[in-house]
């Protein structure tokens, strides 16, 4: 099987050197050092200095005529790089394709999934499908044992995605609810953010428990109403990728939170974490949506009034939370 990946950053490397196990797969990079760091050296020195990966990923830098050539083919970059994506790889592929998203998050002031920006896209004639799961990339490339969703209306892509991905380590799920799984990867941000608000405020381990559970009902009640099935936020997606978010100071939405709730505005916590939170605007996507279909989401609007700079009080904020 040939394989194609787009995006060379932590996932992107993750998911090539998992599909690289039994399959060949080509890395689409824009950056010509790591091009030649893979073809020449077998790793991605400036993101996985300390892993080599199989000698059955290359890398190139321009899309070219061989995404013909690609059974399937993975999109991992930032969720707002989506349009441009989408415009570089029209000209390349063809009828019956399969792109799987990976891309987690909403498009800014439209509120668009990947699967409706796709649509704008391609139609019908390519066959698309979104993965996501509890996925830290850094135990992928220890071949921790890992599993995640992919979600698709067409049965062959499911086969193919599991057919790419599946391991020793690393197993893959199925789900036809599309929406619901994209949701649930851009929403799931919301309740990471709001545990790390909750443990700077040092409260306890059973008020957590209410705060995840609320806040997972909330989330589940905003998918339902956007047209995706509740139950599907207690999949590996759900409720398996916001423990993993909401037990680990590795998450940046939830290291966000920490700072947030010790009283730093969101630019200072940005400037703490050093990285890019695309969640920040997918917070304010998901407030305005919440609000459109008259869901009621108490601690969505309390993080979103935090980031819009509102002060609030440590009683305040707990009570608001919990």
């Amino acid at each position: 099987m040939k394989v194609g990946i787009i995006g060379d950053g932590k996932f992107g490397t993750a998911i090539a050197f998992v599909a690289g196990q039994n399959h060949d797969v080509t890395i689409f990079c824009r950056h010509k050092n790591r091009v030649q760091n893979i073809n020449k050296d077998h790793i991605n020195t400036e993101i996985f200095p300390r892993y080599s990966i199989p000698k059955s990923i290359k890398a190139q830098e321009e899309l070219d005529n061989s995404i013909t050539q690609m059974d399937i083919i993975f999109i991992a970059t930032p969720f707002q790089s989506l349009k441009e994506v989408f415009t570089s790889l029209k000209p390349f592929v063809k009828k019956g394709s399969i792109i799987i998203n990976m891309a987690k998050g909403l498009q800014n002031k439209t509120a668009k999934t990947g699967s409706q920006i796709f649509e704008q896209f391609f139609g019908s004639k390519i066959r698309y499908g979104m993965l996501s799961g509890p996925n830290f990339a850094h135990e992928i490339m220890q071949k921790e044992p890992t599993a995640t969703i992919i979600a698709s209306k067409h049965k062959i892509v499911r086969t193919i995605c599991q057919k790419a991905l599946t391991t020793s380590f690393f197993k893959v799920q199925e789900s036809l609810d599309v929406i619901g799984v994209e949701l649930c990867a851009g929403f799931r941000s919301i309740i990471s953010m709001a545990a790390g608000i909750h443990d700077s405020l040092g409260l306890g381990q059973n008020s957590k428990a209410y705060l995840l559970t609320t806040g997972m009902a909330e989330i589940g009640s905003l998918i339902q109403a956007m047209g995706g099935h509740k139950i599907t936020i207690m999949s590996l997606c759900g409720v398996g990728d916001v423990f993993l978010t909401t037990t680990s100071a590795m998450s940046r939405n939830y290291k966000l939170g920490v700072w947030i709730g010790e009283g730093y505005n969101i630019q200072e916590a940005l400037e703490k974490i050093n990285s890019t939170v695309e969640s920040i605007e997918t917070i304010k996507t998901a407030f305005t949506l919440a609000q459109k279909h008259h869901v009621h989401m108490p601690i969505l609007k309390t993080i979103h009034d935090l980031i819009k700079g509102e002060k609030i009080t440590k009683e305040t904020l707990i009570k608001k939370l919990i």
